[in-house]
């Protein structure tokens, strides 16, 4: 081995400064510390929010139960209490799926109260909903958002009145497709009052309160956010992406209405999402504070805001480290990538002026950034299968996460530095800036494609490139090399690399968090692409004294990484196991089966369900194809709902007018109808509420999903061509039947989140 020469050690030095500063980075994407109760009447505390978290997220409580009504009544004592006039809107709406293939259709209840300004321009209104799913007390999702509402308008009170009116929306039924959202938006006058929305909601329960989307013509309201939040954390190129992501929110039913406004949740956390995990024990009070800090300083603000204008052309907006925003016009863009292609030009001109580059090196470090991106792509595809394969229960679990899944965000880092450093570590002799040259190469080409998908989003590249760029122009032009000044080079590389490790270290870290070991290979990919590129002159400083050392080093991180998810990846009290199980009853053949739909059974759902293939699970669905496990199950008496024919009359344009009385004995959570082919169904009406008719293309089959129907039962109105009609109904009942186990579900295991978990499902098909 060679000896330490001081280029070594400047190069050592500098590259764990990169590390601390990657490390404080991201100590400081962190919320703020929990308030004590002890806090000023005037201020937020998280101490006194979680005395009503405690109260709401007791148990589950989903659209429909006893428990929801419970929440609901409370909510309403407590909004009185704080002096608001408090109305609830109390109705059925539908809404159709995006093929219009089938419609839902809910009794929601909204909370809406109001507190008066002195001199009202636009309302403020502070939104989160009261519902939970089925299988999870809500802690975070969204019982944080209501608590940061109530804590907030008590602080609001403290100190004063705002000039705004300040209108509270707690909505219902979001879990099932933000469907009272939708409710207020379609129905309630006072929607016309509202300037600006401020929406709280949760993925996780820990971390920062990420606003991560607002309306287009941004400008005016991403400013006044930033005066507004004493901790806006928040970036333009997550407003773009999730503009093109499937996912929704109570904020998404407002943006046709043209209203201003920032939607803000935590990812952090997604083992916990929607689980019976999410208590209030297991809740970050820190998360509790940045949610309710960042709700008051923009209600304050806002409130006493003229909010008759709330549009401005869009901005560009991120955080360089910490909660500092960065913000300038969007119209930028242009000239930025303009610069950061001459700043680039630039260096490859002075750089071989000054020997320190060669165009064919150049050529040939683009290849290898491709080569390099390539391979960390399918190798970190591979290790994830091969973690999913070692541990299949992983499975069960959104995105694949489990409870040590930041074990795995250490090892696919681990990972990519591995091939980036056996890669490029022994290719050096080609000269470090040329390679790294080839490598910005290819990022400047992918900043053009950016900012045709993602407009504002362009910033990730050219702002660390423009000052990687300036910063290796500068030690050209002072002729700093390695060999002739090891320290000032070093220190040089250091700052070209600040910006580059103060945004993509947290960019990589947030895409971890969001996507977790299901498309774990994205960090990866963007750190070997971005981040690694541009500290290639700091690799040459240490492989030239030993190559192997910085292979090493990543693979003990990679090793570790493994190491500690491996022992940490049983299933524990601590750790529960998420089971999904259904009981399905066919009532019309008087069968029942035991079903799941996870690829991974346990031991216990084993025991139940010993089929080894998976089917159609033909006794609920018969012409749904639902593949699943199943076994059949011992009879349980549960009695189906009943269709009683009222009314049958026909009209001069021979339609038939059919109504019927809908009743059920036990509390149905959510009722299934299916209307079967040939039916030939013009309208459909709950009462006197009318749906949307969706036919399906397959020969006028036509389904809807009723939530939370009324337990004294309802009337359906068909007005249809058809004499006769054939429904199938399937009841949602949540619980299963204890009773029929034949052993206890084990302690370590809890019932997993989503509808078709923890549920009995009974199906009756009846013709008319």
């Amino acid at each position: 081995m060679n000896s330490i020469t001081n280029t070594t050690k400047a190069g050592i030095l500098s590259l764990f400064l990169c590390l601390a500063f990657a490390m404080l980075t991201l100590k400081l994407f962190s919320p703020p510390k929990a308030v004590p109760a002890t806090a000023p009447v005037e201020s937020f505390s998280a101490e006194r929010a979680m005395q009503h978290l405690k109260v709401i997220a007791k148990e589950p409580h989903s659209l429909g139960t006893v428990a929801n009504e419970k929440v609901i009544n409370y909510l309403v004592q407590e909004l009185k209490t704080l002096g608001l006039e408090v109305t609830i809107q109390d109705t059925l709406i539908s809404r159709s799926n995006a093929t219009k293939t089938s419609t839902r259709i809910s009794r929601v209840q909204n909370i809406i109260g109001k507190l008066k300004g002195t001199n009202n321009s636009k309302a403020v209104l502070l939104m989160a909903h009261h519902d939970s799913q089925p299988n999870t007390p809500g802690a975070a999702d969204d019982g944080s958002g209501v608590v940061s509402i109530l804590e907030s308008v008590r602080a609001i009170k403290a100190n004063g009145p705002l000039q705004n009116d300040l209108i509270v929306l707690i909505t219902d039924a979001e879990e099932i497709g933000l469907m009272g959202a939708k409710a207020f938006v379609d129905f309630h006058p006072m929607l016309q009052e509202v300037g600006l929305l401020i929406n709280l909601e949760a993925r996780g329960n820990y971390g920062v309160s990420m606003s991560f989307e607002m309306n287009p013509e941004n400008g005016w309201i991403v400013r006044e956010f930033a005066k507004a939040a004493p901790f806006p954390f928040a970036n333009s190129m997550a407003y773009e992406v999730y503009k093109i992501m499937p996912n929704d929110t109570d904020f998404s039913m407002f943006r046709d209405t043209k209203i201003s406004g920032i939607n803000s949740a935590t990812v952090e956390g997604l083992v916990h999402y929607h689980s019976m995990t999410d208590t209030p024990e297991n809740i970050s009070q820190d998360l509790l504070q940045h949610h309710g800090s960042n709700m008051l300083g923009m209600a304050q603000h806002f409130g006493n805001l003229n909010l008759a204008q709330t549009k401005a052309p869009d901005v560009n907006f991120f955080n360089p480290i910490g909660s500092s925003l960065i913000i300038y016009p969007a119209k930028y863009d242009m000239a930025l990538m303009l610069l950061t292609i001459l700043l680039f030009i630039a260096t490859v001109v002075i750089g071989i002026r000054k020997k320190q580059v060669d165009l064919v090196p150049l050529l040939v470090g683009t290849g290898y950034f491709l080569v390099v991106l390539t391979i960390a792509g399918i190798g970190s595809f591979l290790l994830q299968q091969a973690i999913l394969k070692i541990h299949p229960h992983y499975t069960a679990y959104y995105a694949n996460s489990f409870y040590n899944v930041d074990y795995y965000f250490i090892a696919f880092t681990g990972f990519a530095g591995l091939i980036f450093t056996a890669i490029y570590g022994y290719q050096i002799k080609l000269g470090a800036l040329s390679l790294s040259l080839g490598g910005v190469l290819m990022l400047v080409m992918a900043m053009f494609g950016l900012t045709l998908s993602l407009p504002t989003g362009t910033y990730v590249l050219y702002y660390p490139l423009i000052i990687y760029l300036m910063v290796q122009l500068l030690l050209l032009f002072l002729n700093l090399t390695p060999e002739n000044k090891p320290y000032p080079f070093a220190i040089g590389q250091l700052v070209a690399l600040l910006p580059a490790l103060g945004l993509w270290s947290q960019t990589a870290y947030l895409l971890y968090e969001t996507f977790g070991l299901s498309l774990a290979i994205i960090a990866p990919v963007l750190l070997c692409s971005f981040l690694f590129v541009l500290i290639i002159p700091l690799i040459s400083m240490i492989s030239s004294w030993n190559k192997s050392v910085l292979n090493i080093f990543a693979a003990l991180t990679f090793c570790f990484g493994m190491i500690g998810g491996y022992f940490t990846s049983n299933y524990t009290q601590e750790q529960p196991l998420q089971t999904h199980l259904i009981y399905g009853l066919d009532a019309d053949t008087k069968k029942a089966v035991w079903a799941t739909n996870k690829s991974f059974k346990n031991n216990w759902v084993s025991s139940l369900i010993t089929s080894r293939e998976t089917a159609a699970l033909n006794g609920i669905y018969p012409t749904q194809n639902w593949q699943v496990w199943q076994s059949p199950a011992p009879l349980k008496a549960i009695s189906p709902s009943t269709i009683t024919p009222i009314l049958d009359t026909l009209s001069a344009d021979n339609e038939y007018t059919k109504t019927y009385h809908i009743q059920f004995s036990t509390l149905v959570n959510s009722m299934e109808f299916f209307f079967e082919n040939g039916s030939n169904i013009s309208a459909i009406k709950i009462n006197e509420f009318e749906l949307e008719v969706s036919p399906s293309p397959k020969n006028d089959h036509i389904y809807f999903n009723f939530f939370a129907p009324p337990r004294e039962g309802f009337k359906l109105t068909l007005s249809t061509k058809n004499e006769q009609q054939k429904i199938r109904v399937v009841d949602r009942i949540i619980g299963l039947p204890t009773d029929l186990y034949p052993s206890p579900m084990p302690e370590n295991m809890i019932h997993g989140p989503g509808s078709k978990s923890n549920v009995i499902l009974v199906k009756k098909a009846y013709e008319f």
